[in-house]
Formats: structure tokens, sequence, C-alpha cells
């Protein structure tokens, strides 16, 4: 993963972050410090290492300045990443919620990792170039819902430790959309579960700190 970070003067020095709180703006700062390469970032973390609060958070959101991808895991996209980071291909490293930005924001999800992230990019010649569009595809369409069943076997199937019946509801409940966004692999999303599942502690499952609210708060500030 790159080890630098960069903000655009044309997003901290906008009315959007300029005008904000000093916490509201050490936020922002801190999530984008804390990004992947493709600009995700697991939320909670950031916030607990900083204390900052579900408000401060929110005021991100509806500037429009960051987007909640998974509302649960608290996972964020931070929405300038582009603008704020150019990073080479061959330092460029696939982050953990690279699916699911992908299946939610495929525009932002712009190239796939390279084969050998290490060795510099291959220069290509012309044939190559013209093989590479051939196969080149339309954006997927939005999936189609699945059945409780069909959740249920890819569980078992992967052995997965997310629990079916609760996946199936939260997203049924939602139209299978987070935010504006129609769910576009329903797969990628119960995998990204299933790797917050495996990563969380014990004591941070015991922990109750409402994160679901945060998500619904946002929704309703940027409908």
């Amino acid at each position: 993963m790159a080890e630098r970070r960069m903000f655009s003067k044309s997003v901290v020095c906008s009315s959007r972050l300029a005008l904000k709180s000093p916490s509201v703006r050490a936020l922002y700062y801190e999530l984008g410090m804390a990004a992947d390469d493709d600009g995700c970032v697991d939320a909670i973390m950031v916030m607990r290492t900083y204390r900052s609060t579900r408000r401060e958070l929110n005021e991100l959101v509806r500037e429009n300045l960051v987007q909640i991808l998974d509302g649960r895991l608290l996972i964020c996209h931070i929405v300038d990443w582009e603008q704020n980071n150019k990073i080479r291909k061959d330092r460029y490293h696939r982050g953990p919620y690279y699916d699911l930005l992908k299946s939610l924001r495929p525009g932002a999800a712009k190239s796939p990792p390279p084969d050998n992230p290490s060795a510099p990019e291959a220069r290509q010649g012309k044939d190559r170039i013209d093989e590479d569009r051939q196969g080149q595809t339309e954006p997927d369409a939005p999936c189609v819902p699945p059945a409780m069943e069909e959740v249920t076997a890819y569980c078992r199937q992967r052995r997965s430790p997310v629990d079916p019946q609760r996946f199936y509801d939260y997203y049924q409940s939602r139209g299978w959309c987070m935010g504006k966004d129609t769910v576009r692999d329903w797969k990628a999303l119960l995998r990204n579960w299933e790797k917050q599942e495996r990563r969380q502690s014990p004591a941070r499952e015991e922990e109750d700190y409402s994160w679901q609210g945060v998500f619904e708060e946002t929704e309703e500030g940027i409908s």
C-alpha cells in the first residue's frame, strides 16, 4: 500500500470542509490518512482512536465528503479520493473493501490492480491494447435479490460465520440498496461481512455502539 496520503486544496479549502468545526475537519484528515489505496476506511476504528462522534461523521456525509458503504460495519469511502490521491499502478495494492466498493460505486473502482503490484507497469503494443478493448464489457447490471435459501446455501458453501438470516433481513429491509445505490453483487457484500466477523475480537462483539443508527441518520440527512 502506498505510504503517502495527500489532500487537494480544492477540497480542503472549499466551503464544504473549511467552514466546519476543527473536530470535523480533523476527522476528515484522519479518515483520509487511514484509508487504503481505494479510499475505503473502517470509520469505527478511526473514530474510537480519536474519540470522534457520530454527529461529526454525519456532517462529512451530508457535505458529500464521505459516503458510507456499509452501515452495519461503518465502512466508508472518501468521495474525492481520486482528486486527493493519484497512486501509481506499480504502487497500488487492492484494499480489503475493493469488492464492496466496486459493487456499490463501480465508477470509483476504476482500474483493477496489476498482476504483480511490485513490478513497473509494462508498455503495451497496439495489438495488445486492441485485444484488451475487445474483451471489455459493459458495467454489471444491478443484481437480482437472492432468495433466503440462496444466502443460506452460499454461507454453508463458504462455512461462513455470518448469520444468513441476519444478512438477508438487513438488506431485504432496505430493498437491497445502500444509500442511493442498488446492490450489484450480494455475494461480495456477504464476503465483506465475513471478513469483518472474523476480524472482530470477542470484546468488540460484546460492545454495542449502535452504529446502525449512524447509517440511518445519514440516510435521513442526505435524502
